[in-house]
C-alpha cells in the first residue's frame, strides 16, 4: 500500500476529523488564537484580495465564512456542494440553517459529505428533513474536496472545511471563482460526485481565463512542471507531507528532488509545514518530511504551533496551484480533490505574500 491510501483504521470509522488527520492528513484541525508575538490568521489574510480581478480572488483564513454566507444567502436557483466535513458547532449549525432556508425558497440544493466524519451522518439527516438533497459519499472512496457552487455563477473551493476551527482559527486557502466556464466545470464535478461518489468524475482539466481546473490525479505533473520551470522563487505551504522512505519511487519524494534541484540552481525555495501543540497527529509525519527536505538542501520551517496551518499552496514564478491536496499518495491519486492552477498576476501575488507571512511567523525545522 502506498502512503496515505484510504486507511481502514481511520477512514471508515465515524471518528473526528482531528483523528482522521493523523494519517489521512484530511482534517479540519483545531487550533487556538495566536499569541501577540506571532502572526494571527486574520493578520495573514489582510489585503490579500484587494487588487484581484472580480472573476477570481483568494479567500484566506477568516475571509471564508462571510464569503460563504453571502453566496448561500444570495442563491436563487442552485447550490451544489462536495465537502469533507460539516461539523456540529455553531458555524455548522448556521450553514445548515442557510442551506435549509435556500431549499425553502425554492433553490435546488445538493450536498455530498464524506462518510467517515463523525458529524456528517447527523448533518445529512438534518438537511434531508429540511428539503436539501444531501447524502454521504460512498465509503469506498475518500472525499476530501471542499467545494460549493452557486447558481452556476460562483465556485468556492480550497482547503477550508465547514467547521468553526477551520473557518475562524486556522490558516486556510481557498479561491472564489466567478468565471462562467470554470464554474460550469466545478458544478459538473459536484454533480458527478453526487451521482456516483465511488467513481472519478470523467472531467479533463479545463483551461479558462482564470486558470486550469483540477481534480484528483491532476496535481503532480503540474506541480513538477511548476518547480522545474522556476528561476526565481518556489513557495510551498502545506498541512501534510508524507515523505515515507519505504516508497522511494513515490511522487512526494520525486517532487522533493525537484525542490532540491531548484534550490541547487539558485531558486529561492521555501517550504512551511504544519506542527501543532498539543500534537494532533501530523507532527511525526511532517517531521520526517522536514528531515528529508533539510537533508536534500531545501529550506523548511514549521508554522507557529499556536495556529493550525491547513492551507495547501504552491507558488512559483508567476503561477500557483491551490486546492485540497496534501502531499501523499491518497491526496495525489485516490481521494476526491479539487483545485486550480492559475497565472492571474494579482492572485499569484496575493498568495505569494500570504506564504511569505506564514514563513516569517514560522521557525526553522530541526
Amino acid at each position: 500500500m502506498r502512503p496515505f491510501a484510504v486507511l481502514p483504521l481511520f477512514a471508515r470509522r465515524a471518528v473526528s476529523p482531528i483523528v482522521l488527520s493523523v494519517l489521512a492528513l484530511a482534517a479540519g484541525c483545531q487550533g487556538s488564537t495566536a499569541p501577540a508575538d506571532s502572526a494571527a490568521p486574520g493578520d495573514l489574510a489582510q489585503g490579500a484580495d484587494a487588487a484581484a480581478p472580480p472573476a477570481i480572488r483568494p479567500v484566506l483564513n477568516t475571509d471564508y465564512l462571510p464569503t460563504l454566507n453571502a453566496l448561500l444567502d444570495g442563491a436563487q436557483t442552485s447550490i451544489w456542494g462536495v465537502h469533507f466535513e460539516l461539523n456540529r458547532d455553531a458555524d455548522g449549525d448556521a450553514i445548515v440553517a442557510k442551506l435549509a432556508a435556500a431549499a425553502k425558497r425554492g433553490v435546488a440544493v445538493h450536498l455530498t459529505l464524506e462518510s467517515s466524519v463523525a458529524s456528517n451522518p447527523v448533518r445529512v439527516q438534518e438537511l434531508t428533513a429540511a428539503g436539501v438533497m444531501a447524502k454521504l459519499a460512498d465509503p469506498s472512496r475518500y472525499t476530501h474536496a471542499k467545494l460549493v457552487t452557486v447558481d452556476g455563477a460562483h465556485a468556492l473551493f480550497g482547503s477550508t472545511n465547514w467547521s468553526f476551527e477551520s473557518m475562524e482559527r486556522n490558516n486556510e486557502s481557498s479561491l472564489l471563482v466567478d468565471d462562467a466556464q470554470a464554474v460550469g466545470w466545478y458544478e459538473q464535478y459536484a454533480k458527478a460526485i453526487f451521482a456516483d461518489s465511488a467513481a472519478t468524475p470523467a472531467l479533463a482539466p479545463l483551461d479558462t481565463a482564470v486558470g486550469t481546473t483540477l481534480e484528483e490525479g491532476d496535481y503532480v505533473p503540474r506541480a513538477g512542471a511548476l518547480i522545474d520551470g522556476a528561476t526565481k522563487r518556489v513557495q510551498l505551504v502545506l498541512y501534510g507531507m508524507n515523505a515515507d522512505p519505504k516508497y522511494p519511487d513515490s511522487d512526494v519524494l520525486a517532487l522533493i528532488k525537484k525542490l532540491a534541484s531548484a534550490s541547487a540552481r539558485g531558486v529561492d525555495v521555501r517550504v512551511v509545514l504544519e506542527t501543532s501543540q498539543p500534537d494532533l497527529g501530523v507532527n511525526a509525519v511532517n517531521l520526517q518530511a522536514a528531515t528529508t527536505l533539510h537533508a536534500a538542501g531545501v529550506p523548511v520551517r514549521f508554522d507557529t504551533p499556536q495556529v493550525i496551518t491547513h492551507a495547501k499552496i504552491l507558488v512559483g514564478d508567476g503561477e500557483a496551484l491551490l486546492g485540497s491536496n496534501n502531499w501523499g499518495y491518497g491526496g495525489f491519486h485516490l481521494y476526491h480533490e479539487v483545485g486550480m492552477h492559475t497565472r492571474v498576476p494579482e492572485v499569484v501575488g496575493a498568495l505569494s505574500a500570504y506564504c511569505d507571512r506564514i514563513w516569517a511567523a514560522g521557525t526553522p525545522a530541526p
